[in-house]
This record gives C-alpha cells, structure tokens and sequence, in this order.
C-alpha cells in the first residue's frame, strides 16, 4: 500500500511527466475487512499557481460493489460512504469503528 506521501510524490512525477490534469489522480486500497473497504483518491488540484494534494476516501460496504462501481442498488441502499478531509487517521478510525461494531456480539 502506498502513503499519502508515497502517492503525492508519484503524482508530482506523472505531473513533471507531461499528465494532463485529469489524469492526477491515484486510487489506493488502504484498508479492508472481509468484504468492506477503505479506498484513497489522491489528487493533485492547482489551487492559484500551486498544485496541492487533496484527498477524497470511499468506506465501500463490498468489495464486489465497488469493482462493478455499483454505489446503490435498485432500492436505493448505498453501498459506499465518502468523505473529502486530509485526517486519513479519522477515517480509518471510522472505518475500524465500524468493522469492530460488526462484530459485537450483542448482549
């Protein structure tokens, strides 16, 4: 799994490469849990004359939804939650917090 580091670096390098704008973005499976994952968008957004990082995380509650990009069934469940923040530590944690209640054994 690559760092948010990792992941900014490389796109700095596709962006000093030639990639058009559209294309500064990286995809990462930072997190799973049986069937549930945690995915990484990282960006590379030109804010003034600056490119700065920007991340954009998906809680996906199947795996299998998210390989077909199915984000809600035909009765409107969603499959995938999103959030847009910089605290990759906050969303794991919500992540983790899910899986563990999952596994509750109520009582």
């Amino acid at each position: 799994m690559r760092s948010q580091a990792e992941a900014v670096e490389e796109l700095r390098r596709l962006q000093r490469g030639g990639a058009p704008a559209s294309e500064l973005v990286l995809t990462d499976i930072i997190a799973e849990s049986e069937e549930r994952i945690l995915i990484r968008h990282t960006h590379l957004l030109l804010f003034g004359k600056c490119l700065m990082p920007a991340y954009h995380y998906e809680i996906w509650n199947s795996k299998q939804n998210y390989d077909l990009g199915q984000r809600t069934d035909s009765e409107g469940r969603i499959y995938c939650s999103s959030y847009a923040t910089v605290n990759e530590h906050y969303v794991l944690s919500v992540f983790n917090n899910r899986t563990a209640a999952e596994h509750r054994v109520p009582g």
